[in-house]
Parts: structure tokens; sequence; C-alpha cells
């Protein structure tokens, strides 16, 4: 990803519930299966599944979202 794509992601991630974004962590950044998700947050599979499936829609309509990107964008430019 070019680096504006990547502010992009990490603003729309901020955007995201704290257990949305810690499921979507453990199964992208960390490589951990849904089964080892599931144990490390003490919580079922079906409930894994459902938070990774709730964090990536929401994540799909922030990105798509225009406004919402140039926003970021603009604010991106101002801190740097």
């Amino acid at each position: 990803l070019s680096q504006q794509q990547q502010v992009l992601l990490y603003k729309a991630i901020e955007k995201l519930p704290h257990r949305q974004r810690e499921v979507l962590h453990l199964l992208f950044d960390e490589n951990l299966s849904y089964e080892e998700t599931a144990h490390m947050m003490e919580i079922n599979i079906r409930s894994v599944y459902t938070l990774a499936w709730k964090g990536i829609s929401s994540l799909k309509k922030l990105l798509i979202d225009p406004v919402f990107s140039l926003l970021l964008v603009s604010a991106s430019f101002l801190r740097l």
C-alpha cells in the first residue's frame, strides 16, 4: 500500500470499536487462526467470526465513502 493508503486504512481502523480492532489485529497482524483468536480473547469462535465480519464491513464502508477519505487525506496533510 502507498503511504496515503496506509494513513487512510489506519484512520479507518481507529474508528472501529475496540473488540473489532482487537480481532482484526490478532487475525491479520499476528496471523492467528480464528480458533487461536477465540482462545486469546476468551470468547467463542462464532463471536470471532462475527466481530471480524463486522469490522471488515465497517472498513469497507469507511474506505469507500469519498467524503470520509477526503477528510482524512486533508487532515493527514495538515499534520505533515
